[in-house]
């Protein structure tokens, strides 16, 4: 074995391999047992320093954080430590639940604590946060034997947060449980009724009293106390009660700053008492007190030189005493100093406030609304803002005021930046409301404005009114939405429709209709389906028109808005060309219990003569608007009615000539005598064109001519002047036509009344004439401008005229 182990070795470590092999085997054992002692005394150091380091952690780890270790702190009056074992112990997330609570506990007192050593808005916050972690203890229940301090402090934090009506328990009940908090409790009681949103003055009082009466008093807690009885006195208006409790002051502190200026308040209040000056003695006395209170004020600021709070309230009452006196000049110029220079102070906001007020009553719109938009938005809070001088019911009433004011005063972009800042002093339904009446009056000054105006003018207010219609639908399905549980919820949807309907928002119309008549099963349901199927037959939607129409006829064949949805419901049958059924539903009107005088019946006269003029159906066309402009001469469908009956007076003419009504005679036709009932029926048709003429021309005497009117005068003047052709009377024809060059200057319109002009001179045999007017009017079609819309009113473009005018030239 030992051979072949010799034999397998290479060539040379064989050769260096001593017979036997003892003296090669030794030295190899040897230092494998030297490598293994190293490694296990490494191992053996490694485990020491394992265990070392372990027992060092153990030895050295903090204790956990308990319930006692948190107490001990603050029993201790150690707020930091407190605050540090608190947070701790809540980020930390694995203590037990006595801990815990024990922990949030002591972040509330911490909180506490930094409310009373901050000012300003960070005092408000660290009272919000020590009453939310003492809210959140008071859930599980304070520590034990600190239940009184716990309750004590969260009815103070809840109450310097000025959440006064939720602090008032958590006082009374930590008085039961520790009777050491009973004046502190009472002090804060009468605070919290003095000063809450809806003050309760006598309880206020009460309390007071309660507090004046706490054994062992200490000098200085009575005169704070009497201090305090004396603004609650003025907030009663009771002058001489809070001189009297001023009185009762020991003789330094009735001398203190805060002293004076309640006393300079009582001479205030004595003043605005004698209102109103009816007498010499009133005035003298009313000045005598305000100049008192101002020289108290004056020597406050004198003697005080830099505590701000003093300042602030005697820049602030002095403004006062200056506005109570008549010199507004000063008082304004007082409230801005105190409104900028004591910024962020209860004083400052309420001197805006006054400034704000003071400009309105002076007239100066403008300032006033930049005063009250910068005094509501300094109310981030409506619930817990609180300011003495001015409460949030004033300022909403002034707010209310100033824009019924400037609504009646038509100052409507000034309202509607007023309601930008309403909230949160408005609820959101409020403020919707305001801006929906402003936007509605708003549209109604411009729909009076566009009366009378040129028509471009009027049709750009009428877009403007439209629109502030519109954006009232709006406000008003907004107010809706805030008051869908209530009664008023149908009729904020009503006057949404009502005001889309009048800004011509058809669909948004009907959406907020089909939304009433689904939550208003009785009331005004008529109405609403009648206002439905006018706004379905407005976009077009006849089928679906004609159902809601219908269902209006046959369910409410009695109320007033059936005989209207009939009207409406003709005009969609005729628009469907079902001109049988449109006659039909208009003479159900006529025969049935409408009386001639009823605005339906009057307007389904008119409108069945018309729809028998669009039939052609000329028999029974004529008897019935010749009814209806008989009965009804002034209407304003009048003129319509009688253009129509010279319309057709004129084809009847035309026919019995063997003519049709577009046919143009000839001048030689012309001088041809006419057959009597030919000639009657012309005669006839030129008395009601010249009616309509005059008609239209006293309309708009009185007031600019929409554009159907416009239409309406220009087709009687043309109808009129052809008529009088026909009947040889040149010259009244060629009156006619100059009063639409007169009426329609640089419009196309004006080259047909041309053309017919050379006519007329034509057949009169006037060729000079007729060569002057030709050139008159291509003149005119020079200077037409180059996008003018023929089409709108000729039917041939610019180079139909040039040709035609060409042809007339070549016929002369």
């Amino acid at each position: 074995m030992a051979d072949q182990e010799v034999q397998q070795q290479p060539e040379g470590e064989a050769g260096r391999i001593k017979p036997g092999g003892e003296e090669t085997a030794a030295p190899a054992a040897g230092s494998l047992l030297r490598r293994w002692r190293w490694i296990i005394l490494a191992g053996s150091v490694s485990v020491l320093a394992t265990a070392g380091v372990t027992a060092y952690l153990f030895l050295m780890r903090e204790p956990p954080i308990t319930a006692e270790n948190i107490l001990e702190a603050l029993a201790a009056a150690d707020y930091p430590r407190a605050k540090a074992l608190a947070e701790k112990a809540v980020d930390s997330g694995n203590v037990d639940d006595a801990a815990y609570r024990a922990a949030m506990f002591a972040l509330g007192v911490w909180h506490s604590q930094e409310g009373d050593r901050v000012g300003g808005d960070e005092r408000s916050r660290e009272y919000a946060l020590s009453a939310a972690y003492l809210t959140a203890t008071a859930t599980g229940g304070f520590p034990p034997g600190w239940e009184a301090r716990g309750r004590f402090l969260l009815g103070r934090s809840l109450h310097f947060s000025n959440r006064f009506s939720e602090s008032r328990n958590e006082l009374r009940e930590a008085a039961q449980l520790d009777p050491e908090f009973r004046p502190r409790v009472l002090w804060l009681l009468a605070e919290s009724f003095l000063l809450g949103r809806q003050p309760d003055y006598e309880e206020a009082l009460r309390y007071n009293e309660q507090f004046l009466e706490t054994p062992s008093l200490s000098v200085e807690s009575r005169n704070a106390a009497y201090r305090q009885r004396a603004r609650i006195l003025l907030e009663m208006r009771r002058p001489a009660d809070a001189a009297d409790a001023l009185s009762r002051m020991s003789p330094k502190a009735a001398q203190v700053p805060e002293s004076e200026l309640l006393r300079a308040q009582v001479f205030i209040l004595e003043a605005e008492l004698l209102e109103p000056l009816d007498s010499p003695e009133k005035q003298a006395k009313y000045r005598d007190l305000l100049a008192q209170a101002q020289n108290i004020l004056g020597g406050v600021e004198k003697q005080t030189l830099a505590d701000d709070a003093i300042l602030a309230q005697a820049s602030y009452l002095r403004s006062r005493c200056g506005e109570l006196a008549g010199d507004f000049d000063d008082a304004l110029s007082g409230y801005e100093k105190t409104w900028i220079r004591y910024a962020g102070r209860p004083e400052a906001w309420a001197a805006r406030f006054r400034m704000a007020e003071l400009n309105r009553r002076l007239g100066r719109v403008e300032q006033t609304v930049e005063g009250l938009c910068g005094v509501l938005s300094g109310v981030s809070d409506a619930d817990t803002f609180v300011n003495r001088w001015v409460s949030t019911q004033e300022v909403r009433n002034a707010t209310t005021a100033a824009v019924r004011q400037y609504l009646g005063q038509g100052q409507f972009a000034a309202c509607l930046r007023l309601t930008e800042t309403m909230s949160p002093v408005f609820a959101a339904g409020e403020i919707h409301a305001f801006r929906a009446e402003i936007h509605r009056d708003w549209a109604r000054q411009l729909s009076k404005q566009a009366e009378g105006q040129a028509t471009g003018k009027a049709e750009e207010l009428l877009q403007e009114a439209r629109r502030h219609f519109r954006w009232a639908g709006d406000e008003y399905t907004r107010l809706a939405r805030t008051r869908a549980a209530t009664k008023a919820y149908p009729d904020d949807l009503w006057d949404a429709a009502d005001n889309y309907l009048a800004g011509w928002s058809f669909s948004r119309a009907s959406r907020v209709l089909r939304e009433y008549l689904r939550n208003e099963a009785k009331r005004r349901n008529s109405a609403a389906l009648l206002r439905l199927g006018e706004c379905l037959l407005a976009m077009g939607w006849l089928d679906e028109a004609l159902l809601v129409l219908n269902e209006c006829i046959e369910f409410h064949a009695k109320d007033a808005a059936s005989y209207e949805a009939r009207l409406l419901a003709a005009h969609a049958y005729q628009e469907k060309a079902d001109f049988a059924r449109a006659e039909s539903v208009l003479l159900r009107n006529l025969s049935g219990e409408l009386a001639p005088s009823s605005r339906e019946w009057r307007v389904s006269l008119f409108a069945l003569g018309h729809l028998y003029y669009e039939e052609g159906k000329d028999a029974e066309a004529v008897p019935r608007l010749e009814e209806a402009v008989t009965r009804y001469p002034q209407d304003e469908q009048a003129a319509r009615a009688r253009y129509e009956l010279a319309e057709i007076f004129r084809r009847m003419a035309l026919q019995s000539l063997g003519l049709s009504s577009a046919a143009a005679s000839t001048a030689d036709e012309a001088r041809l005598p006419l057959r009597r009932d030919a000639q009657n029926r012309l005669l006839a048709a030129k008395a009601h064109y010249e009616t309509v003429c005059r008609l239209m021309n006293d309309r708009a005497n009185q007031r600019q001519l929409l554009h159907p009117e416009l239409i309406l005068l220009r087709n009687a003047y043309f109808g009129l002047g052809d008529v009088c052709y026909r009947l040889g009377r040149f010259t009244e024809a060629l009156d006619a036509y100059h009063a639409v060059i007169n009426r329609f200057q640089s419009r196309p319109e004006v080259l047909e009344a041309y053309a017919q002009i050379v006519r007329c001179y034509q057949a009169m045999g006037r060729d000079q004439e007729s060569r002057i007017a030709l050139e008159q009017a291509k003149i005119v079609l020079q200077r037409l401008p180059p996008d003018t819309d023929f089409a709108a009113a000729t039917v041939l473009d610019g180079a139909g005229w040039s040709e035609r005018f060409q042809r007339l030239k070549e016929s002369l």
